[in-house]
């Protein structure tokens, strides 16, 4: 009986070393693969802002001339 309760004890501490280990690595994941990603996403989304603020100036600035 000491046996099979010593067990459990042990396998719930390992269980816990397991989350805490995959929670790291997982977060290690994604600040290498996914981080970058985001960031060119904003980058995108900034660059489209810009593009379109620009397109918006030239049209209005040929809807002056040509009045």
């Amino acid at each position: 009986m000491a046996n099979t309760e010593e067990n459990p004890e042990k396998k719930s501490s390992s269980i816990i070393d397991d989350i805490s280990g995959n929670t790291q690595r997982g977060v290690f994941h994604f600040m290498t693969n996914h981080a970058s990603k985001i960031n060119d996403e904003n980058n995108t989304f900034k660059s489209f802002e810009s593009e379109k603020k620009d397109s918006v100036k030239r049209f209005r600035e040929r809807k002056w001339k040509n009045l």
